[in-house]
């Protein structure tokens, strides 16, 4: 089974990790096992998320042109903070949205979830798109 759940956002604390898989628990297998997916930090993705890498107009019938952007406003540490922007040219409507991402390593994300009891006997790199996500299979004990 498949989880469609991204934790970019993957739990500062195992405390974290705990309540994501407490949420996300009716997704599991019956197994016990866990998808969970993440950028790889690496790869600086955000280094892209430019207005002028990112715009993009489209003519919707019955709306107009809405257009939509990215730019990244603050960079700290694994803390990535950036602004969407949606424009409705007709109704010369703007509408901003502001998200804040943690790129974790590889490295703290799997001790993160081997203190929240999990077992990782595979790491991979996502098939549509190598390279950039980090795609962890996870299982839990079935005693848990």
């Amino acid at each position: 089974m498949r989880s469609s759940t991204t934790l970019g956002w993957l739990g500062c604390t195992t405390r974290s990790i705990r309540i994501a898989v407490t949420v996300t628990s009716t997704r599991r297998s019956p197994r016990n096992w866990g998808v969970f997916e993440l950028r790889d930090p690496a790869r600086r993705a955000w280094e892209q998320w430019t207005p002028a890498l990112t715009h993009v107009a489209v003519d919707v019938a019955g709306i107009g042109v809405v257009e939509s952007w990215e730019e990244v406003t603050t960079v700290d540490g694994d803390l990535v903070t950036f602004r969407s922007m949606t424009n409705f040219t007709v109704e010369n409507l703007l509408l901003e949205s502001v998200s804040t991402l943690r790129f974790r390593e590889r490295s703290a994300v799997e001790a993160s979830l081997v203190a929240a009891r999990f077992e990782l006997p595979k790491v991979r790199h996502a098939p549509d798109r190598p390279g950039r996500e980090f795609v962890f299979l996870a299982r839990r004990p079935l005693a848990d």
